[in-house]
């Protein structure tokens, strides 16, 4: 800290400090430390004085296992600026050499080896990788979650807090009124708070543009984030889009309409990720989904309160024999189960060439005629049509004969990494509970000029289906129902 110019500066509040008679206004106005003073302590302006503090607790109410806590306070520094404890601001710090791992840095007070430089895969800072779900899915979303529904009574205050200890309430950008608030709502998964709540039930009710795109900044960079396959361009906009977000986070602390304490370490770790997914592959590649689904199993498993490790041996005992045993024998076989229908060949089909690795997934309907049938609530007529201007438009063909063509009708798309849903299958599957038939996509049009023409549209997916063209080519359509009329938010329009 004294190496530091911007530190060391701020280090110099307690060397300048002159006290007020008959005020006591921090620990340089106590007796205490005027009478360390006068036995020859703190004389060097450069001398930090410190306070240590101890403290015990449980992480259960009736545990008996206590953990012991040493927190430490720098009284140096400015009461308003060490009220907030510990932030991380978006600064360009160089990551840690590989050197500092093997041989130490005692400037850096790395006195100790790390153990982990002893494996032959070692590769330095980018080793400890980065895991999505709780950096960004519980680290972001709920960053974001408590700046927006902060209230003055809670104990983390996100406001401005000024000397005399008011806060700044009046330019907080994050403020929504409370009558706004749906009253009840839990924010039970926070990376779909982040991603979906967010930009379409909350962003509408922030103050001003600013604050709309350096929110929506942080939300496209997560989902960048969170993509199976990306590239350097991506990478490249992914930083950009953090970027945005601290900025915009910093000027507000700079305006004094927003506490620092807003820079939580899971903001300092944004910076870091597109440097580990180069070095380390997308995040998605190594999640910790499916060890916190193992740790949710065992926690439910181990009632004991006083002898949990000997409970969870006898647990991990009976799974090691239950796994073992369905290897040995199909319990399902033996006693003659009554199971789903499984899985096969005849459960998707295929788009040949296709490089996205398209399928449709059944249920599979078959309807023969399209001048009579209906299709799915649909009428055939209608269906041929949308068929034939389709391929007007692609081909410039003005006329098409389709006979008794065979057209296959599905309840889902799969397409890259993606399931997309139908109402025909919240229909026949009673699913109401997603929403993954609502899509956003660009598509060819004539326009009054008579002019193809490239727009987004909004709709719902009524249902999914194969045609055989009559060159012979599988193609995959998706039958529509476009929004009327829509448009794109202010805030968004640059995105």
């Amino acid at each position: 800290m004294l190496a530091d110019p911007a530190t060391r500066e701020l280090l110099c509040y307690g060397a300048n400090w002159e006290s007020v008679a008959g005020q006591l206004t921090n620990i340089f106005d106590s007796d205490n430390y005027k009478q360390l003073v006068q036995q020859g302590l703190f004389s060097n302006p450069d001398d930090i004085v410190i306070g240590l503090y101890t403290n015990r607790f449980v992480n259960q109410k009736k545990g008996k296992n206590s953990y012991t806590i040493i927190h430490c306070i720098i009284f140096n520094l400015d009461p308003s600026i060490r009220r907030h404890g510990m932030y991380f601001d978006d600064i360009s710090t160089r990551l840690r050499p590989m050197e500092d791992f093997k041989v130490g840095n005692p400037s850096k007070n790395i006195y100790q080896l790390s153990i982990y430089t002893q494996l032959s895969t070692f590769s330095g800072s980018s080793f400890f990788a980065l895991d999505e779900l709780h950096l960004i899915a519980r680290g972001i979303g709920k960053l974001v979650y408590d700046p927006i529904t902060v209230t003055l009574t809670k104990e983390t205050k996100f406001y401005y807090t000024h000397p005399d200890n008011t806060l700044n309430t009046t330019k907080y950008a994050f403020h929504i009124p409370r009558a706004d608030l749906i009253n009840g709502t839990c924010a039970v998964d926070w990376l779909d708070f982040l991603l979906y709540i967010v930009p379409t039930l909350v962003m509408p009710y922030l103050p001003n543009r600013a604050v709309k795109t350096a929110l929506l900044s942080l939300m496209n960079g997560c989902a960048l984030a969170l993509q199976w396959t990306l590239t350097s361009e991506l990478l490249d906009e992914m930083e950009l889009y953090f970027k945005h977000w601290h900025s915009f986070l910093y000027q507000q602390v700079q305006n004094n309409t927003l506490s620092r304490s807003v820079f939580w370490p899971v903001q300092h770790y944004l910076v870091h990720i597109p440097y580990i997914i180069k070095q380390q592959g997308p995040l998605r590649c190594y999640s910790t989904r499916s060890m916190e689904r193992v740790i949710g199993v065992f926690s439910k498993l181990i009632k004991s309160k006083s002898k949990g490790g000997r409970n969870a041996s006898f647990l991990i005992e009976r799974f090691v024999i239950h796994n073992y045993t369905s290897m040995a024998i199909s319990i399902c076989d033996e006693i003659n189960l009554i199971r789903p229908k499984p899985y096969g060949k005849e459960s998707y089909v295929d788009l040949p060439n296709d490089p996205s690795g398209a399928q449709l997934w059944d249920p599979f309907h078959q309807f023969v005629n399209l001048n009579d049938d209906l299709v799915e609530g649909v009428g055939g007529p209608s269906v041929k049509e949308a068929l034939l201007k389709y391929y007007q438009r692609t081909t410039g063909l003005t006329g098409h004969e389709f006979g008794d063509s065979v057209v296959v009708v599905a309840a889902c798309l799969w397409m890259d990494s993606t399931v997309y849903s139908s109402c025909m299958y919240q229909r026949k599957k009673n699913e109401t509970s997603r929403g993954n038939h609502y899509v956003m996509f660009t598509c060819p049009y004539r326009n009054n000029l008579n002019v193809i023409v490239h727009s987004w549209l909004v709709g719902t997916v009524q249902f999914y289906f194969q045609y055989v063209y009559f060159h012979g080519f599988l193609h995959f359509f998706a039958f529509m129902e476009v929004m009327k009329e829509y448009d794109a938010a202010g805030h968004d329009s640059l995105h």
